[in-house]
């Protein structure tokens, strides 16, 4: 990890990069396959992190890119339209702040 750059990989096949820029946290997940359990991860990090850390206080707004034009649209409108990779099968999925345990993740850095 760097000041405004980390790598994961949660399995084989399956990493990604956060980039800190210009105030935003991009998030790259390297394999499309992966792309909507990444999303679905790094939701509840974001959640847990806003419930337990920060006192609700965090606000974010999530951008998807749809692959085939390279446009970045609203959460909202990509799962309304099923925009794959990220919504697979019609799979609507509401991430909780309790899917993901901060204290583990954190060590695992």
């Amino acid at each position: 990890m760097y000041s405004n750059f980390a790598s994961f990989e949660f399995d084989r096949g399956f990493s990604c990069t956060l980039l800190l820029e210009s105030g935003r946290i991009i998030i790259r997940i390297e394999n499309p396959e992966f792309s909507s359990k990444g999303l679905h991860i790094f939701q509840s990090m974001f959640l847990k992190l806003n419930a337990d850390v920060m006192g609700k206080g965090l606000s974010w707004k999530v951008l998807l890119e749809d692959l085939k034009t390279h446009i970045l649209v609203e959460h909202s409108e990509a799962q309304s339209r099923q925009l794959l990779p990220w919504f697979p099968n019609g799979e609507i999925t509401s991430p909780s702040a309790t899917m993901i345990n901060l204290e583990s993740f954190l060590d695992g850095l």
